[in-house]
């Protein structure tokens, strides 16, 4: 609450407050602020179930989810919604996530073949070009995420996934193909408290349920992960055929552990090319 105001958003916005059955009882008192619609839930729903019951209420162009672990820094979601007003074809738009000492958590994320997903830039400087601009992406964190509504088509999350993890995932796949791009705008920078909502006595489950959601996940969107993934797969057998050609066929072979080899360029290169062109023909 307090991140958005220092953010000093110039966008108009209204903020609605999901409390799922929280025990700190001063939460309550949130329904008293001006401005802001409380809603209340009588059991614990978890993240999707709670997001969901009060997605209907969600009266403006644009929800952002914003989970109680991030806060915002200043201009963010001004810059997410310049993102979206500049671009009607983008479904969603998500920042670059940062742990509390400065760090880049992810700037984006891809998700793999077993429909697990790799955090871009972890741990790295997120002033580097490479994740301080805006790119599409597979997939952003709804722990900070501006959708565009009618993107949505009346459904929020998909209940297959209840009650946690995985259900952004998810929802940027069916905002991709029903709608178009996710776009990661670097500029824009929210701190994530990572996993502080999530007891460390619910570690166990928590994996459980990740790998759970993962197969689901994989069942749903086989086809649209697969082809996500062709042009990386290819990109890593390419980049592997240029390091070793350049070993090989310079005519010096460096041995783990052992001599240096040496032999005439052509020579080497008659031996190699035949097996380089069969890896290629099978791979493409």
């Amino acid at each position: 609450m307090l991140s958005i105001q220092r953010s000093a958003p110039q966008t108009t916005y209204e903020i609605i407050i999901a409390d799922d059955a929280s025990s700190d009882e001063q939460v309550a008192r949130l329904k008293d602020v001006p401005g802001i619609r409380y809603f209340r839930q009588q059991n614990n729903l978890h993240f999707l179930g709670n997001c969901n019951t009060v997605f209907p209420y969600v009266r403006a162009e644009y929800l952002f989810i914003l989970n109680n672990d991030a806060q915002l820094l200043h201009g963010a979601l001004d810059k997410l919604v310049k993102a979206l007003d500049g671009d009607p074809n983008l479904s969603a738009a998500g920042p670059s996530f940062l742990y509390p000492n400065g760090t880049l958590q992810e700037a984006g994320c891809s998700i793999n073949l077993d429909a697990s997903t790799k955090m871009v830039g972890l741990f790295e400087d997120p002033n580097l070009p490479v994740y301080n601009r805006s790119r599409q992406v597979h997939y952003s964190s709804a722990a900070a995420l501006l959708v565009r509504r009618d993107a949505l088509s009346g459904v929020l999350f998909d209940d297959r996934f209840a009650p946690a993890y995985c259900e952004d995932v998810d929802l940027c796949l069916r905002l991709q193909t029903t709608w178009g791009p996710i776009l990661h705008v670097g500029e824009a920078r929210v701190v994530h408290h990572l996993s502080a909502s999530t007891a460390e006595k619910r570690q166990q489950s928590k994996l459980a349920m990740i790998f759970r959601n993962q197969q689901r996940l994989l069942e749903k969107w086989r086809d649209v992960v697969y082809a996500m993934n062709k042009f990386e797969s290819f990109r890593s057998i390419f980049l592997s055929f240029i390091r070793f050609r350049r070993m090989i066929f310079g005519g010096v072979l460096d041995l783990p552990n052992g001599p240096t080899l040496s032999a005439p360029p052509r020579l080497l290169k008659d031996i190699i090319s035949p097996i380089y062109q069969r890896i290629l023909v099978s791979t493409t």
